[in-house]
């Protein structure tokens, strides 16, 4: 009987509607009365919000859209694109800005960090999304860690990761140029004077390598040389 197996589908979708209100873990139920709105105006059609050829409602619909948007590899893939894509910024910033170097290894080691996190909260949200679809409830464990594994965590603890980066950042290239602490610069704390001359001694040498104090002395000559701020003494033809 047609209305007979439609009575039952409806009966089933508000089962489980009602099975996800009373989870255990406040992560695995509604997050909000927005989220169950839908839920029970689809519950209210005429068709009671599951149609009579016994598919699935349109919030199971999305739920199993969802699940294929959450699987692991599609996840893992997206963050790397936007890991490049991130990771060209802050070379761009600390080329630009005179960043510090390791800024772009704090940025690197960040992301090495989050790519285990998204990839494990796509697979939790990739199982709600499946019990959403199906409404058969997934265990949850005990230890209380999966109700911080949603989208929205993942991606505030990630914004706020790089903002931390960016203030210790903001803060250690202010303190350098202020001359502020053992961060900074010489010409900053007033040890050297804009085109102050340099006299650079020669290296001893202390390993077998009877060319290398002069070889690393000539070096530094030649670096220090290029230099728009500090000058180097010139004593007898030499640099």
């Amino acid at each position: 009987d047609p209305m007979t197996k439609h009575r039952s589908a409806v009966s089933e979708a508000l089962n489980a509607l009602v099975m996800r209100c009373l989870e255990k873990k406040a992560a695995d139920r509604w997050q909000s009365a927005a989220e169950l709105v839908p839920q029970l105006k689809a519950m209210a059609t005429p068709s009671g919000g599951v149609t009579p050829t016994g598919t699935q409602p349109v919030a199971a619909v999305s739920a199993e859209s969802l699940a294929r948007r959450s699987h692991p590899i599609r996840v893992a893939g997206l963050f790397g694109l936007a890991s490049i894509g991130a990771l060209a910024v802050v070379y761009v910033l600390v080329q630009l800005l005179g960043l510090p170097d390791w800024v772009f290894v704090g940025a690197i080691g960040l992301l090495a960090i989050g790519l285990p996190i998204v990839v494990v909260t796509g697979h939790h949200e990739r199982q709600r999304a499946i019990a959403m679809t199906t409404g058969i409830a997934v265990p949850t464990p005990t230890d209380g860690i999966r109700r911080w594994l949603t989208w929205r965590k993942a991606l505030l603890g990630g914004g706020l990761a790089f903002a931390g980066l960016a203030v210790v950042a903001a803060v250690y290239t202010v303190m350098r140029v202020a001359g502020i602490g053992p961060v900074g610069t010489l010409m900053a704390t007033g040890a050297l004077e804009l085109q102050d001359r340099l006299i650079i001694a020669d290296f001893d040498n202390l390993t077998g390598d009877s060319i290398l104090g002069h070889s690393v002395t000539e070096a530094f000559k030649v670096d220090l040389s290029q230099s728009t701020v500090l000058s180097l003494a010139v004593a007898r033809g030499c640099l």
